[in-house]
């Protein structure tokens, strides 16, 4: 059985460079929609200017309704969620709990630059 308090958020991270995220200007166009669709994730964190540099989630979910045929927005421009961080060294279970909560599905590791998603 995974004891969640003796496993650190490090050890189940995944690194910065391989996770899919937006530059914050990256225009949304169809292209880059159908791309994000066919990613299949919920959330995407979104940089500026440097992939260590992130600013905030943008929820798949808000690209409901938007129509880039109409105008070209950036994933600056949409409304974004705050990113938890937390150190490597925190247990799971920790970070479960703080999923529990409701304040996050996702984090981010401080020290190593590493990412932990749980999509629902």
């Amino acid at each position: 059985m995974l004891d969640l308090r003796d496993k650190r958020i490090r050890q189940i991270s995944l690194p910065l460079e391989d996770v899919y995220m937006l530059e914050a200007d990256c225009p949304l166009t169809a292209e880059k929609i159908k791309e994000i669709s066919m990613k299949g994730h919920s959330r995407i964190p979104i940089f500026s200017t440097d992939r260590s540099n992130l600013i905030g989630m943008l929820l798949a979910k808000k690209l409901i309704g938007y129509n880039p045929n109409d105008k070209i927005m950036t994933a600056r421009e949409f409304p974004m969620s705050p990113l938890p961080f937390v150190k490597g060294d925190t247990s799971c279970y920790d970070v479960l709990n703080l999923f529990q909560e409701g304040r996050s599905k996702a984090n981010f590791n401080v020290k190593l630059l590493n990412f932990s998603l749980i999509t629902s």
